[in-house]
């Protein structure tokens, strides 16, 4: 537990964004069990909310950088409070505080939430960001991107954590608009909008859209919730175009949800924002919005596809947006409904809180003083030191290699007090990896006999680095382990990706199939912990090794960052140009290899209309496949990539329609994660792991029946609305499989290995 902080001097009357966010975080973070504790202006409607939702306050307000007054009153609550974290939402808070804390010889952390961009560009700001602050806490990567360009901080100075959200709640009351519309309009179309009156909001650009609008529609009303200064400059403006009867102020409202429930449209004008909360509410209860693609907004609106995003101040283009959703019942629904999920996979209250939680926690742990452990080369000191056979890392640069750098790559982001050891055999001919040489170390044998045969070393010798490096923990990432770990108190684990070459023998030489099995019964029976990449391999494991259930757990696999990057659509399409692909396709990526089953796709697609691009290694099945093709006259149906960058692969599963994967049998599949990620539907076989991969965002087909995959195929690309709930249901599926999910069940293993005697 941590006594924390959040101040925020903001007006006695004032309530916006800035102020939900703080009740929601100081909520959050109480339940999780911290003494969270607002700092306000007395009687303000800060303080009065608080109070409301039984969080403690503090009423100090400061009014300058250097009220004394205020930097004296906080001297006082500081020594009595012993924070650990203070966070300041006004510029002013956090400089007050910090040289209060300073004063007093407090051990804590100051940090600026900057919803808005509130530093400049000015010396003043980058003299005392430097000399008071610990880190900027922000909710958009715009606005960080901003402050990077000028201020002189450290890279991870500046934290984003997107504002959360309350989520949709089904049973409500509705806002009653009746008395400002005459019982004579049929079916009115309400277009809402909320926030201060303020310049900054740009209210008076939708006064003049909706001089337009009403010129048009003789059914739709203008409703703006909120109190401020440019109340009587609106008025005005709302007289001036005649529009008292179809615009009206309604004042600030309490019950917001209200509002949204009986709205049909949602428009924030504004001239700049951070995260707007108004917009998040909206798209979470399902109103379509029309927004100023100004900074926060661009990270929550792709414009068409789940809300609609304007140029600020453009009332032509405003007009334009609002006169497609008053005409279009429909698109109004599909874009809120679009709008909704977003907000719900990416702006949850509960991820908000848990991100804030580890980052406050996160740097409290990096200030407190840890035992040094033994035999650090750097002299540096961590919770724990981690050894990888590292060969897959360097050497592999498919399934088993992004497996391991992923894994490394996630464990170093979540969990960076560690330190991870790359146990690599040989010098890589290609750079593939970044290492940082104080958490992320390369290690490679020493002397001409080990750097001559590698795989010696990797097997039986490296070990002895292992002892002489301090080692406690070993993982071995692609289904083996060195001899000897046990004999040197070593604890063990290893992750077995499939038992393919027992499974299906028939792909693989005599040679191969002895040694893949000599090895994976190895590893799998000496190492402390099996974990499986799926339900499957955990099962081959017990049926061909005897392997106890209990020493094997099931940890699902991940994909790269770069599947879960959206791609500006004009991006998407250059890369489908250069590839030159019509702009209905079907993908499947994977080694082209009997296992894979692509000619059974080839087949399925033989009398429609479509195309199919597939990228990947080529073997001898590869013939076979081309052969069809060539005695079918499909040369035109079908295209052969390989060696796609993978920016450009992750941009071909956005463009594609569908992705196919018919294959016989996998450990896992990695691919159909990365398609699932793009939003792209996806059709694979029946069995084995793929259910475990692809979820109920998926369709499943006998891998030996063509009509079944051809059946599919056609449904995908023709029903719409089935394609839609693939979607959906796919973008929730993949969440069990995030890079925060699997670090967490990676580290807990690791943690229990080190603690058992």
């Amino acid at each position: 537990m941590m006594n924390i902080a959040l101040i925020n001097s903001i007006g006695k009357n004032k309530w916006g964004g800035g102020e939900k966010w703080m009740i929601m975080t100081a909520s959050g973070l109480k339940a999780l069990g911290h003494n969270v504790l607002i700092v306000c202006r007395k009687n303000s409607v800060l303080s009065r909310r608080a109070k409301a939702e039984n969080l403690s306050v503090k009423e100090i307000g400061a009014n300058s950088d250097f009220d004394i007054i205020a930097c004296w009153r906080f001297c006082r609550f500081f020594k009595e409070f012993q924070p650990k974290a203070v966070i300041g939402c006004q510029n002013k808070d956090w400089r007050v505080a910090s040289v209060a804390l300073k004063i007093i010889g407090a051990d804590a952390k100051v940090y600026s939430r900057q919803g808005l961009q509130l530093l400049k560009n000015h010396w003043w700001y980058k003299w005392t960001v430097k000399l008071f602050c610990d880190g900027i806490i922000t909710n958009t990567h715009t606005i960080k991107k901003e402050y990077e360009s000028f201020l002189p901080v450290k890279k991870d100075f500046i934290k984003v954590i997107f504002n959360g959200v309350e989520e949709l709640q089904e049973q409500g009351n509705f806002f009653d608009f009746s008395p400002w519309i005459s019982a004579e309009v049929k079916n009115p179309v309400i277009v809402l909008s909320t926030g201060r009156l303020a310049r900054q909001k740009g209210f008076k650009f939708l006064v003049e859209a909706a001089r337009y609008i009403v010129e048009q529609h003789d059914n739709v009303f203008f409703f703006l919730a909120g109190k401020g200064r440019l109340e009587s400059q609106l008025l005005k403006l709302i007289r001036k175009y005649n529009l008292e009867k179809r615009f009206f102020l309604i004042g600030f409202q309490e019950d917001i949800s209200g509002l949204l429930r009986a709205a049909d449209i949602f428009v924030i004008p504004s001239l700049y924002e951070g995260m707007p909360n108004s917009v998040l509410e909206a798209m979470s209860y399902k109103l379509p919005v029309v927004a100023s693609n100004v900074n926060g907004v661009s990270e929550l609106i792709k414009d068409g596809e789940n809300g609609f995003s304007i140029k600020s101040g453009d009332v032509a283009q405003l007009v334009d947006k609002l006169n497609v959703l008053i005409s279009d019942g429909g698109k109004r629904m599909e874009l809120g409904e679009k709008g909704h999920f977003f907000v719900k996979d990416n702006f949850s209250i509960d991820r908000m809180v848990q991100e804030f939680d580890r980052f406050i926690k996160g740097d409290a742990e990096n200030r407190r003083p840890k035992k040094r452990m033994t035999n650090v080369p750097d002299g540096l000191s961590f919770d724990m030191r981690i050894a990888y056979d590292a060969k897959r890392v360097y050497h592999n640069f498919t399934g088993l290699g992004n497996y391991s750098r992923d894994l490394i790559r996630i464990l170093k982001q979540f969990f960076p007090r560690n330190q991870y050891l790359l146990y690599n055999p040989k010098a890589s001919k290609k750079h593939v990896f970044d290492v940082d040489n104080k958490h992320v170390v390369e290690i490679r044998p020493k002397g001409k006999f080990f750097k001559l045969f590698p795989s010696v070393w990797r097997q039986f010798k490296i070990v002895n680095d292992l002892k002489r490096d301090g080692v406690k923990l070993f993982h071995g990432l692609s289904g083996e382990i060195p001899t000897g770990l046990k004999q040197h108190g070593i604890k063990s684990m290893v992750t077995v990706h499939d038992l393919i070459f027992l499974r299906f023998p028939k792909f693989y030489s005599f040679f191969d199939r002895e040694i893949h099995t000599i090895k994976a019964r190895h590893s799998t029976r000496n190492a402390d912990v099996v974990v499986a990449v799926s339900e499957q391999t955990k099962n081959d494991v017990v049926e061909f090794f005897g392997v106890d259930p209990s020493k094997i757990r099931v940890i699902y696999q991940g994909c790269q960052d770069i599947y879960k990057q959206k791609f500006p659509a004009e991006e998407i399409e250059r890369v489908r140009k250069k590839y030159n692909l019509p702009e209905q396709y079907l993908l499947n990526v994977g080694t082209i290899e009997e296992r894979k089953n692509i000619l059974l796709g080839v087949k399925a697609i033989k009398d429609l209309d479509t195309h199919l691009a597939i990228v990947g290694s080529e073997t001898e099945y590869t013939s076979r496949v081309k052969e069809y093709i060539l005695h079918n006259e499909m040369g035109d149906k079908v295209s052969f990539l390989k060696g796609v960058p993978n920016d450009e692969l992750a941009m071909l599963y956005q463009g594609a329609s569908l992705f196919v994967y018919p294959s016989l049998f996998e450990g896992f599949g990695i691919p159909i994660i990365e398609a699932l990620f793009s939003d792209t539907p996806v059709v694979t076989s029946k069995g084995g792991c793929f259910g475990e991969a692809g979820g109920a965002g998926s369709l499943y087909i006998d891998p030996f029946s063509v009509e079944e995959l051809k059946d599919a195929i056609v449904k995908v690309l023709t029903d719409s609305a089935l394609r839609e709930r693939l979607v959906v249901s796919g973008r929730e599926h993949v969440k069990k499989f995030s890079d925060e999910f699997i670090a967490d069940q990676y580290m807990a293993l690791y943690r229990s290995l080190l603690l058992e005697k």
